[in-house]
């Protein structure tokens, strides 16, 4: 019986402690992805700022100018207007929205500055992609968040909390990672840096060109071609491997401007 427990708890000790769907595939240490888009805004003198996927009000309230925010259902905890001229809350999806308004009108002209946070799923993040740069300038900045995710238990597509990993144990990120891949695959033409945001990476995309159809003649497709698989670990794995984001600590905000060529 001795012998047996003692086996057991050696098991127990030298066992795979996180499972390979919980497995830390990178590690950010940077600047907290709130932090960063502060910074961002106020280095780049941003005027008009769109965001979508608002929830409590983190990233809304972080922005000091004219402002649009899209969320289907606000969970506003905190205050978000402070000093903005104007701040404009439309609660409906992100299609809806682009459907029905024309934000230039309401901020004053094109969008200089937007964060890009709704549905985590890749084919919405996309669209959502689509129909903000049609809004935005050659030079404007879109950032997407969420898309250089530690583990794959948090890219499920369910919104389902994870199992493995303690550290992520409330996170979800979802596949919309795939969208980094899908826009250097059919958009070469833009200028992408990559960040090491906590807690799940973000990403800083300009020489934008609002007159593109590429994306949208291609949308399907392009869906079709990224839908889920079962392997989609290791195509993760590679993609982790492949992007490895600059540091945001040593990277300061007019360097990053610079970068993406404003």
């Amino acid at each position: 019986m001795k012998t047996r427990t003692l086996k057991s708890l050696f098991r127990r000790k030298h066992r795979n402690p996180v499972e390979p769907e919980g497995r830390e595939l990178i590690n950010h240490n940077g600047l907290h992805y709130l932090d960063c888009i502060e910074a961002l805004a106020k280095a780049m003198g941003a005027e008009r700022y769109l965001e979508i996927g608002t929830s409590t009000g983190a990233s809304l309230a972080r922005i000091e100018c004219a402002s649009i925010a899209i969320d289907p259902e606000f969970k506003i905890k905190i205050p978000v207007t402070g000093m903005k001229p104007a701040c404009h809350l439309y609660q409906m999806t992100s299609d809806n929205y682009f459907e029905r308004h024309d934000p230039k009108p309401v901020l004053g002209g094109t969008i200089d500055l937007a964060f890009l946070d709704g549905m985590h799923r890749y084919e919405f993040l996309l669209k959502d992609f689509m129909n903000t740069e049609k809004h935005c300038a050659k030079n404007s900045i879109i950032l997407l968040h969420d898309c250089l995710p530690p583990t794959f238990e948090m890219t499920n597509r369910e919104g389902a909390p994870g199992r493995f990993n303690k550290a992520y144990k409330h996170y979800w990120t979802g596949d919309v990672w795939k969208v980094v891949a899908i826009l250097k695959a059919w958009r070469s033409d833009l200028k992408m840096f990559l960040l090491d945001c906590p807690p799940t990476g973000l990403v800083a995309i300009s020489n934008l060109d609002p007159g593109s159809e590429i994306l949208a003649q291609n949308y399907l497709q392009i869906v079709s071609d990224y839908s889920s698989k079962t392997k989609d670990f290791g195509d993760l794995q590679a993609y982790i491997a492949a992007n490895q984001p600059a540091s945001s600590k040593t990277l300061s905000p007019s360097d990053l401007l610079h970068n993406l060529g404003r």
